[in-house]
């Protein structure tokens, strides 16, 4: 062999050799490049409308997108003739209705015009008025006017109020048996406090007695005349009641006869409801009961012993819960006048959070600190979801089942203004602890002829 092949052939093995290593390794890949991501699309911001309503209609000013009003698109600026808001012409003036400025998918701030007059319930407008010499009267328009009552805290005004009252109180009771005599000093007769005169005077026309009687029946009856005179609607009417019905089960172990103070009067009250539900029934009222005759203080036992000459059973039954140790079976009493009690168990949440701001006053729902929503401080919530407020918690009740992000209106007194706006409802907890709130609801079964506060009912459940 020559030199030449016996060199080759060695490499020739190397290379060999070489390649069996490499065959048996595990060959790498490269990954195929990710295809681009494709980018999840925001939603529009949700337009924000502020409305000034004025005699001349209403001035909108749209932001962050349009809005469809009587199908006509409103990106900017408008102002809209009332026929357009779904309003109605009244010989030189016109009425729109509220729901006008409930307008789909946007948030609407209202701010009315001191000269438009506000139709409906005293904070939760049902329709808005600009006056004209017109002659229709608002209840044949389909809506009632609840003046609010605007008397300012003066010397005189507050006077005025007191003889308005005693007017209206002999109007219903007749003439007291000792002469009314009250003072703006509060040096001889009755003081006269701010703008509450109505328990004041009906407890010295019923001249003397026990607390429960004293301040008990006279709240329960200047529940009544305030309604009869259009300043208590029903659904307050019943959720003033419920709401002493609910202090009074925290003070079981008291009667009536034995009750002080504030626990005197929600008891008083109580058993004042229910005498007057079963006098009701039977075509008479506690009213009636209390008319004048004969002179003298109008104790409790006089009241009882003229309710026994005509209604024996009842007058049993009024006996019994006056002297009776434990609660108040409202459940029955309210049966009697066509109604029903309900146990609501409401979220322990603070109010300020679902309205969106920093504090809230518990006792006036006045907004104490802003938050993130469009409320201001200074702000009174009048109403929410159509439902009038008295407290910060009636915020809550009225949310309770309202899902997140759901809106829901909100009206407030700013200043001399009522302004209407809408929010979105934020996300609550399943598992908070609740407390117990009380409701009175129509009872299709019954008959509502002893209702002492007969018309709307509060019908939530």
């Amino acid at each position: 062999m020559s030199p030449l092949v016996l060199q080759l052939v060695p490499l020739s093995l190397a290379v060999a050799l070489l390649a069996g290593c490499t065959h048996g390794e595990r060959p790498t890949t490269t990954p195929p490049p990710e295809p681009p991501r494709a980018e999840t699309p925001q939603p529009p911001p949700t337009p924000r409308v502020n409305v000034t309503l004025s005699p001349e209609g209403a001035a909108l000013t749209v932001e962050d997108g349009c809005v469809t009003i009587a199908a006509r698109e409103v990106c900017d600026r408008a102002t809209l003739e009332a026929e357009a808001l779904g309003g109605r012409s009244l010989d030189g003036g016109w009425v729109i209705p509220a729901t006008a400025f409930a307008i789909a998918d946007a948030e609407v701030t209202l701010v009315v015009a001191d000269s438009i007059e506000r139709l409906g319930p005293h904070g939760e407008p049902t329709a808005y008025l600009r006056p004209g010499p017109h002659t229709h009267r608002l209840r044949e328009l389909g809506w009632v006017e609840i003046p609010p009552n605007d008397l300012a805290p003066t010397p005189e005004s507050r006077l005025e109020s007191y003889e308005r009252a005693a007017v209206a109180i002999e109007a219903w009771l007749g003439e007291p048996r000792q002469r009314l005599l009250w003072s703006d000093d509060g040096d001889a007769g009755i003081p006269i406090v701010q703008d509450a005169p109505l328990p004041a005077l009906i407890r010295a026309w019923l001249a003397g007695g026990p607390e429960w009687w004293t301040r008990g029946v006279s709240d329960y009856l200047a529940m009544l005349i305030e309604h009869q005179a259009g300043a208590l609607p029903s659904e307050l009417a019943y959720d003033e009641l419920l709401d002493r019905y609910t202090r009074h089960r925290h003070h079981p172990g008291e009667s009536p006869s034995t009750a002080e103070g504030d626990a005197a009067a929600d008891v008083g009250a109580l058993v004042a409801f229910c005498v007057d539900v079963e006098l009701r029934t039977q075509s008479t009222s506690l009213v009636e009961a209390l008319r004048q005759s004969g002179e003298g203080p109008l104790a409790p036992d006089a009241l009882q012993a003229r309710i026994a000459r005509a209604h024996p059973e009842i007058a049993a039954r009024h006996a019994g819960r006056a002297a009776r140790r434990g609660v108040i079976e409202l459940d029955g009493c309210l049966r009697r006048g066509g109604l029903k009690l309900i146990a609501h168990h409401v979220p322990i949440v603070d109010p300020a959070r679902l309205v969106r701001v920093g504090a809230l006053d518990p006792e006036t729902a006045e907004v104490r600190q802003r938050g993130p929503g469009p409320l201001r401080p200074g702000d009174v919530i009048r109403n929410v979801r159509g439902h009038a407020v008295r407290r910060a918690w009636d915020i809550v009740f009225y949310l309770r089942d309202l899902g997140g992000r759901h809106r829901f209106s909100v009206s407030v007194q700013r200043g001399e203004e009522t302004i209407r706006t809408w929010l979105r409802m934020v996300v609550v907890d399943d598992d908070l602890p609740t407390r117990v709130r009380f409701t009175a609801v129509e009872d299709p079964e019954a008959d509502n002829e002893g209702d002492p506060f007969r018309g709307p009912v509060d019908d939530r459940q």
